[in-house]
């Protein structure tokens, strides 16, 4: 039983205490109270913005981390004394948990953020948030405030962001300076002020601005301003933009060229564009810049008085270099006081020459001799190579990734991506006799591995000679060891390996690029800025200036990822600090754990809205998942653990999701204390994917152990989800009397607390129990509540269970029309959220309605839909209704093959599941074949089995309803009775046995013969 100090708080009730959390924290009320840095005042902010009863563990865990457990609660008892002597009125306390719900500006501002009203949002942001709250005598309270003001202060600035662009030049450079204040390295806002202060006329404060922010950047960071940034500075300053004009010349061939048909159409559309004066072609190191940019040339046509410079700069270590080495190139000669820079512009002024600046990346200050010599050269164009952006204004930039990969399901046509025929074309140079078709599928998952690089793909083909490609793929993630190269010969000593083209890459790099990269590594897939920010801390330059060297990529969704093998590279890197790997490992999960935190009541998210955001960054949940499993920490699991089997319950694949819990259960065990929310959550969702797998006894078994830790808790949400889980596997089971009692129990509680969304869930799981147990009338009355609250609260899953619940009534009353609609509802509902798992059902159903109007062409095709899905999702407990569906179907079409075989199928499969519905299910219908081949006697004993075992007095559907009575007809008195002894005398497993054997003596003939004589009439 819980105790309050001062009450339970009703955060709408006029008159009770408010919180002030965006800015110094202050308590108005009875009590009114400023806080302090203090232990006492940090736990009240904390507990306040939680919002929900928090586990004592969880609290001795945040502010004494370092500390046994014993010594922390005893601790946090002594905190909570001081917190109690504050008078603070309704904190309340269970045995295990500390809830505070007091009414706090983050509320209004959180939902004035979902709502996009932005003049909220910047009126409720009063500064630095929970500000007065800093100390460092708690590092882990430190980490969590500092994540929370990271979190508060980023749906400030999206408000920010935009409310500039829509107001006066005035009113945006006050905000922009907002933002600048907050974050003082933040690009954006210092583009946003400069764009205000040229609307303004103040060119000469765009320069300041531009160049104090320089300065910061390049000072403190040790990093170059974004090109985009620079750029805009010398536009908004109206410094002159370069002129245009063209060149080519071949320079040499470049034999064995593969792929990039692309990119070389691109390139040739740029050189021909009056307007494109430098291009630059970047990417990492390994991806075949210079061997683009010579075919380029090679493709281009000879011109007469149009000459084309190639000139490498990776031997060259110094800027002052350049200018002599291209004198040499050109052929002059220069006096020995010239100077070489301009002897090289006096003669370019007046050709149309094209200038190739091969590996330029190592050089900075080559953007000054370019600026200069297009400056004093019009028809000049430079096309240069290198892992960064050159930084020239009016730079044209040609990224390039890797060569285009096999997609997975690629089968026999693995040979028509180019990454697959560079590897081939070059392994036969070094194995003759290399058999591509019988290596087809591991050459697929190399090239895939290695992104398409073509430096990696040609050093791989290098080692077929003495490495089998299976071999290559065995160990992905050690890659970067096989990619060295066999012997020496390489255009250049970097592209020996694969390793020291990124070595070099990575010796080029600031400090503080060295270091994000490294945390990169923790990421899989794609993510996102916000994501980059929150785990590293790094300011957005330092992860601009990585895109801007080609070692971190970004797609048109403003998505960062790193290629795998740079991925690789910085893993080691940070392999090397272990202690620093485990920090930032431990960052990434937290952060991911934060952010599925708002899916811990499924039922009431946004489920669609849900469902995307998962599914963008899946990757990196399962990534912190599998963390939180090693480190044990309860936390992070419990706070992803709803989201994540919601999303594979409606997602799939379901074997992988079972697998994940499946280990975080047992890594859990015995290792977190029955107070944290992993005790109940944890089993509970695990239990929940078992349910979707058939294995409804694991289903019951899990939702009695989260029952049980709920309990102990407390924690009413918990008590009335374990109660549905557990009454939903009994009802499976086939023990409708307990599952009734189990649900309407989450329901009563669900309904006296008027949780709408929980009363719809319930209401609508025991719609199934009614039916089962004969009460259509309750049934069809509570499907109508719970379809009505998942309206209102706008749940599609809820909605499509109904629409599923209200055609089973329908059909089994003889409404095959109003049922098929019912059914064609909530299938369009489960594809428009993508939902399969929904779809596989209702298609069937539809199916066997459609069977039963007549409509056997369409049934079937419904019907082999819901199967492909039940198979390829792990349907499993889905799979026996879909076989026996398909198999009616084919009764009725007189295909015996067709029919035999998917009951045949069904029986393993049921075995498995093992349940009584399951069971009689493929009883009835393997009865209703029988019947037709010929054999009245074994269909009449499973018809008795079934009968006996299943305790549902469900309306049945007409197909099975009659079955008995037909088969009474057609056998006399004597052999009726012995049949249905000898059937109820049958366990289940013998049942299905019996099935076993009579499939297996069915002949065809006899059975197309009478199929034929017995298929339905359309109705």
């Amino acid at each position: 039983m819980a105790s309050t100090t001062g009450g339970t708080l009703d955060p709408a009730r006029n008159g009770g205490p408010k919180l002030r959390l965006l800015g110094q924290v202050e308590l108005h009320g009875p009590v009114t109270l400023r806080f302090l840095p203090e232990r006492r005042f940090r736990l009240l902010a904390y507990l306040a913005l939680q919002g929900k009863w928090v586990a004592r563990d969880q609290l001795a865990h945040a502010f004494w981390p370092d500390r046994t457990q014993d010594a922390s609660r005893t601790n946090l008892r002594k905190v909570l004394a001081e917190v109690r002597a504050l008078g603070v009125p309704a904190l309340e306390d269970s045995r295990h948990s500390l809830r505070w719900l007091v009414e706090h500006d983050v509320t209004e501002f959180a939902r004035a953020h979902a709502e996009n009203d932005h003049a909220a949002v910047l009126r409720l942001y009063g500064g630095t948030p929970l500000d007065g709250l800093d100390g460092s005598d708690n590092p882990s309270f430190a980490t969590w405030l500092r994540r929370e003001r990271l979190r508060l202060r980023t749906m400030w600035r999206e408000s920010v962001l935009a409310t500039v662009r829509d107001v006066a030049p005035q009113a945006a450079v006050n905000l922009s300076q907002r933002l600048l204040d907050d974050d003082p390295y933040d690009e954006e806002a210092v583009r946003l002020q400069m764009g205000a202060l040229a609307a303004l006329g103040r060119v000469t404060d765009v320069a300041r601005t531009y160049r104090r922010f320089a300065e910061r950047v390049t000072e403190e960071l040790g990093v170059d301003v974004a090109i985009e940034t620079r750029n805009l500075a010398h536009e908004l300053q109206n410094e002159t933009p370069s002129p245009p004009v063209l060149a080519t010349k071949p320079i040499e061939t470049s034999e064995g060229f593969i792929g990039r048909d692309a990119e070389l159409a691109e390139l040739q559309a740029l050189l021909a564009d009056p307007e494109c004066r430098l291009i630059t072609v970047t990417g990492p190191g390994g991806m075949g810049k210079s061997r683009l940019v010579k075919e380029l040339i090679h493709r281009l046509p000879l011109r007469a008085g149009e000459p084309v410079v190639w000139m490498a700069l990776d031997d060259l270590t110094d800027i002052a270099q350049v200018a002599p080495r291209l004198v040499r190139e050109l052929g002059l000669a220069a006096a020995p006081l010239q100077d070489a820079v301009d002897v090289v512009a006096k003669h370019l002024a007046p050709l149309k020459a094209t200038l190739v600046f091969d590996n330029s990346e190592h050089l900075p200050s080559l953007k000054n001799l370019i600026e200069r010599w297009l400056a004093v050269a019009p028809q000049l164009k430079i096309v240069a190579t290198s892992r960064a952006r050159i930084g020239v204004r009016s730079e044209w930039l040609v990224t390039l990734q890797g060569l285009n990969t096999p997609p997975a399901d690629a089968g026999d046509d693995v040979f028509s991506s180019d990454a697959a025929r560079l590897f081939v074309t070059y392994a036969r140079l070094t194995q003759p006799r290399f058999d591509a078709p019988s290596n087809a599928r591991n050459v697929a998952a190399l090239v895939r591995a290695v992104g398409g690089m073509p430096l990696a793909i040609l050093l791989a083909a290098g080692w077929v000679r003495v490495l089998p490609v299976a071999d290559m793929v065995s160990d992905l993630t050690h890659l970067l060891h096989v990619l060295e190269r066999v012997e020496e010969g390489d255009e250049r000593p970097e592209h020996r390996s694969v390793r020291a083209t990124f070595e070099q890459s990575w010796r080029l790099l600031a400090p503080a690029e060295q270091h994000l990269l490294m945390m990169l590594s923790v990421f899989a897939g794609t993510f996102t800025r916000t994501a980059v920010h929150d785990v590293s801390l790094a300011p957005l330059p330092v992860l601009g200036s990585l895109i801007d060297k080609s070692l971190v990529q970004i797609d048109g969704s403003a998505r960062c990822s790193l290629h795998p093998l740079i991925q690789q590279f910085a893993a080691q890197k940070l392999d090397a600090e272990p202690a620093q790997r485990v920090a930032i490992r431990d960052q990434h999960a937290a952060s991911y754990a934060r952010m599925m935190e708002q899916y811990g009541r499924f039922d009431s998210t946004d489920q669609p809205a849900a469902f995307r955001t998962i599914a963008t960054e899946l990757s990196n949940i399962l990534v912190a998942w599998e963390w939180a499993i090693v480190q044990k920490r309860a936390d992070w699991l419990s706070h992803c653990a709803s989201g994540l089997s919601n999303y594979f319950q409606a997602r799939g694949p379901l074997g992988v999701g079972v697998d994940l819990f499946a280990r975080a259960e047992a890594a859990l065990a015995g290792s977190h204390p029955a107070s944290s929310d992993a005790a109940w959550i944890v089993p509970l969702e695990y239990a929940s994917l078992n349910y979707w797998s058939g294995k409804y006894r694991e289903v019951e078994a899990g939702g009695r152990r989260a029952l049980t830790a709920a309990r102990e808790r407390g924690n009413g949400y918990a008590i009335r989800t374990s109660l549905n889980t557990v009454g939903l596997a009994l009802f499976r089971q086939g023990r409708l009397t307990e599952a009734d009692r189990y649900i309407s129990e989450a329901l009563k509680r669900a309904r006296a607390e008027h949780l709408s969304g929980e009363v719809a869930s319930f209401a609508g799981n025991l719609v199934s129990i009614k039916r089962e147990l004969g009460d259509t009338d309750g049934a069809v009355a509570l499907v109508e509540e719970a379809l009505d609250g998942h309206r209102k609260n706008g749940h599609q899953i809820g909605q499509i269970s109904m629409y599923t619940e209200l055609g089973l009534i329908l059909h089994a009353t003889g409404k095959l029309g109003p049922a098929i609609e019912a059914y064609e509802s909530g299938l369009r509902l489960a594809e428009a959220s993508d939902l399969d798992s929904r779809r596989s059902a209702l298609l069937t159903y539809c199916a066997s309605a459609l069977l039963d109007r007549g409509d056997i062409n369409r049934a079937r095709e419904l019907s082999l839909e819901a199967l492909r899905i039940v198979l390829a999702t792990d349907l499993v407990s889905k799979e026996p209704m879909c076989r026996c569906t398909l198999a009616a179907i084919e009764v009725a079409a007189g295909n015996a093959d067709a029919a035999r075989e998917q009951l045949i199928a069904s029986i393993p499969v049921t075995r498995k599941i093992a349940t009584v519905p399951a069971i009689v299910l493929v009883l009835r219908d393997g009865a209703n074949f029988l019947e037709k081949v010929g054999d009245p006697v074994t269909a009449l004993r499973l018809i008795a089995c079934a009968d006996v075992h299943l305790v549902s007095r469900m309306v049945l559907i007409a197909r099975y309803r009659d079955t008995a009575d037909r088969l009474r007809i057609r056998l006399d008195a004597s052999s009726v009775a012995a049949a249905e002894a000898a059937g109820a005398a049958l366990s289940l497993d013998a049942g299905l046995d019996e099935l076993s054997r009579a499939l297996d003596e069915r002949s065809r003939a006899s059975f197309a013969v009478a199929a034929v004589a017995a298929a339905p009439s359309p109705s």
